[in-house]
């Protein structure tokens, strides 16, 4: 890890440390002060793995967000530090809410993507490790583009996605961190 992104983690971590409410303004702020560290540590890990592999460097945002991510740092090391975390059950209530349609996580010209829901909510409940860390991964990044492309609603019931999805994005950055070390 370059200093550069050192000092680019450190200074998004001691934001994030710095958010002490737990109001809705709050709970996208952490959201919102914990993807840029995703985002960083990605790229830089893609950047670093495709001087050696060519064929990365034509993967898109999402490919890199997810594919690459559960690849580079392995699978099975996402669930078991998502476990380690005590961040499993926070994956069964969001594939819940999903299955409930309380939130549409896929979504085409701001329309909610049943079919596509219904198949994330299945893969994160997977007991294929492959499967779930690439569904986890895939709820993460579709969730930030909800929020930045305007589709993620400021009301009080997205609490009940916030709150784990937090926990869960905090579990995968640390993971991340720790792989490019």
């Amino acid at each position: 890890m370059t200093e550069e992104t050192k000092e680019y983690i450190a200074n998004y971590n001691l934001k994030f440390s710095k958010i002490q409410k737990d109001d809705l303004a709050s709970l996208f702020e952490k959201f919102n002060t914990l993807y840029p560290m995703f985002n960083r540590l990605y790229n830089d890990a893609l950047r670093e793995e495709s001087v050696n592999d060519k064929k990365l460097k034509g993967f898109g945002d999402f490919k890199r967000a997810t594919f690459f991510v559960r690849d580079y740092v392995g699978a099975q090391n996402i669930i078991d530090n998502l476990k380690k975390d005590k961040q499993i059950n926070s994956i069964v209530e969001i594939a819940d809410l999903i299955n409930k349609n309380v939130f549409h996580i896929n979504l085409q010209d701001g329309q909610g993507q049943e079919k596509t829901d219904k198949e994330l909510a299945t893969n994160l409940l997977s007991e294929e490790v492959e499967i779930k860390s690439k569904a986890v991964l895939s709820l993460i990044y579709n969730v930030r583009c909800n929020i930045v492309h305007g589709h993620k609603d400021f009301q009080e019931y997205q609490r009940l996605l916030m709150e784990p999805i937090i926990g869960i994005l905090r579990t995968i950055v640390n993971t991340l961190e720790n792989r490019i070390k």
